[in-house]
């Protein structure tokens, strides 16, 4: 349910850094979460995309979805 709804909101936060930093992020953790506890590569995917867009945005987000990145890429090879 996270998912759903903090998808529909990114268009309408487009352009303010400081709820789309926080909206990547937690969408990252819930696609993460939803995709370990399924085995579902595509949700561990979007988990690993937003939080890259995440570590692309300027805030209090930035170092943990970085990191968050580099741990992903670690762990499952192959993700783009």
């Amino acid at each position: 349910q996270t998912d759903t709804v903090l998808r529909e909101a990114l268009p309408m936060i487009e352009g303010n850094d400081v709820l789309m930093s926080g909206a990547t992020l937690n969408l990252g953790f819930a696609n993460l979460r939803m995709g370990e506890k399924s085995n579902n590569s595509a949700q561990i995917q979007a988990a690993y995309s937003f939080f890259r867009q995440c570590s692309g945005i300027k805030g209090p987000n930035q170092g943990m979805a970085a990191n968050n990145v580099k741990v992903l890429a670690a762990k499952y090879r192959g993700l783009k």
